[in-house]
C-alpha cells in the first residue's frame, strides 16, 4: 500500500539543516569523510540509547539493510557493514540512507512498517511519489547530505570526481548535493 511509503515530508533545505543539525550533534562538522560506522555505533547510541546496529548473515536480510523502529535498531548485511567499513561508497550510503529513516521517520513508524520496505514491494508502492512525498526519497536525501554538506559540496563543486571521493560517496549523489548547493535557497547554508 503506497500509504506504508508516504511521510509529510521535508524540502532539500529541511533535509540539509537537519543532517547538519545531526553532524553538530555527533561534532563531526569538519569530518570530510564521514565515519558512518563510528556514528552509527558510538554516536547514534549516545543520542538515542535505547539504539541498537545489528550485523546479521546476508541470508538473514532480504534487503542490504533495514530500519527497524520497535525495538530501535538498523539491520544490516554483514557485508555491506564490511565493506562500509572499508570506505565503500555503495555501503556508506546504505547506511547513512537508514540513519535517515531513524531520525527521520521515529514519528511515523505506525505508517512506516519494516516489511512494507522489502525490494518487491518498493517500485510499485513509490513511483508516483514526489520527494517530499516519499519516506525513501527523503532518507536518500538525508544521506547525501549527512555525508557531503551543503557547504563542502558548494566549495568544490568544480571538482565532482574529487569531491566524490573526499566524502566517500558515489559520484552520481555527489552530483546531486553539488546540484542542491547551488539552488538560492541554499545560498546560506553554503556559504
Amino acid at each position: 500500500m503506497a500509504d506504508d511509503f508516504y511521510t509529510s515530508g521535508l524540502n532539500g533545505r529541511d533535509i540539509a539543516i537537519l543532517a547538519q543539525r545531526y553532524r553538530d550533534k555527533f561534532d563531526i562538522v569538519d569530518q570530510e569523510c564521514t565515519d558512518i560506522i563510528n556514528v552509527l555505533e558510538f554516536k547514534l547510541p549516545q543520542a538515542f540509547p535505547e539504539f541498537n546496529l545489528i550485523e546479521v548473515q546476508d541470508d538473514e536480510l532480504d534487503d542490504y539493510a533495514r530500519t527497524v523502529f520497535e525495538p530501535l535498531c538498523i539491520v544490516v548485511r554483514q557485508s555491506v557493514y564490511d565493506d562500509a567499513s572499508r570506505g565503500s561508497a555503495f555501503s556508506r550510503m546504505i547506511l547513512a540512507h537508514e540513519l535517515g529513516h531513524l531520525i527521520m521517520h521515529r514519528e511515523h513508524k505506525n505508517r512506516l512498517p519494516a516489511a512494507a520496505l522489502r525490494k518487491d514491494a518498493y517500485t510499485e508502492n513509490v513511483k508516483n511519489l514526489n520527494g517530499k512525498e516519499s519516506a525513501e526519497a527523503q532518507a536518500t536525501q538525508f544521506a547525501r547530505v549527512f555525508l557531503l554538506p551543503i557547504k563542502m559540496a558548494f566549495a568544490h563543486r568544480n571538482n565532482l570526481d574529487s569531491l566524490a571521493q573526499r566524502a566517500g560517496i558515489p559520484k552520481i549523489d555527489a552530483s546531486s548535493v553539488v546540484n542542491l548547493s547551488r539552488r538560492q535557497e541554499m545560498y546560506d547554508l553554503a556559504k
